[in-house]
């Protein structure tokens, strides 16, 4: 008997069962608030997909797949937990034609802002591996260049030639995320922490 047709259930249930089994479970539609060493709180909103017109904006905009309406991107669940100053999420969805820009809006009130790390085949490289890249890594940064906190994001369960692009917009992380899974569910797990 199969229990999981595929890696991509058997991951997505795993994940959604590690989400569960800690922290504190959140509304989906919540900011979650997060406290630095410094006692400043940084505000982290609900993820969501971009719009055409906001697409058309945004540094993706030169992607020949952005110009494709996707219309059917959604979010099928949005799970948060929280534990102490660290927060996860998991977004499950849908992409209609593989192609998806996730907004993930972050609330800074003292200056604070987000830097994403250069990694190799980063920001758009191609890349001569058969797996592209599926992570997202940076840094969270107070008015005074100094780190308080760190964020990551990674699509789960990926398969060859999956690619996970990331860029900051002022307070927000956009993730243009190219999969082969027209509508089949996605997951990706987005991870924030204060010091």
């Amino acid at each position: 008997m199969k229990v999981f047709n595929n890696n991509k259930t058997l991951a997505t249930f795993l994940c959604i069962t590690l989400l569960l089994s800690f922290g504190q479970p959140m509304s989906a539609a919540e900011e979650i608030n997060l406290t630095t060493e410094e006692g400043h709180e940084i505000g982290i909103g609900t993820p969501q997909f971009k719009s055409d017109s906001e697409k058309n904006n945004s540094k993706f905009a030169n992607d020949k797949s952005e110009s494709k309406e996707n219309e059917s991107d959604k979010i099928i669940n949005n799970q948060k937990t929280k534990e102490n100053n660290k927060v996860n999420l998991s977004v499950t969805f849908t992409s209609s034609d593989g192609n998806s820009t996730l907004e993930l809006p972050f609330e800074f009130k003292n200056g604070e802002y987000l830097k994403l790390y250069e990694t190799p085949n980063f920001m758009n490289q191609e890349s001569t591996d058969e797996k592209e890249n599926t992570n997202v890594v940076g840094t969270i940064f107070n008015k005074n260049g100094n780190s308080i906190g760190i964020f990551t994001a990674e699509l789960v369960g990926n398969q060859e030639k999956e690619n996970l692009i990331a860029n900051i917009n002022g307070n927000n992380l956009e993730l243009h995320i190219n999969t082969n899974n027209n509508y089949e569910s996605n997951v990706i797990q987005i991870t924030a922490e204060t010091t």
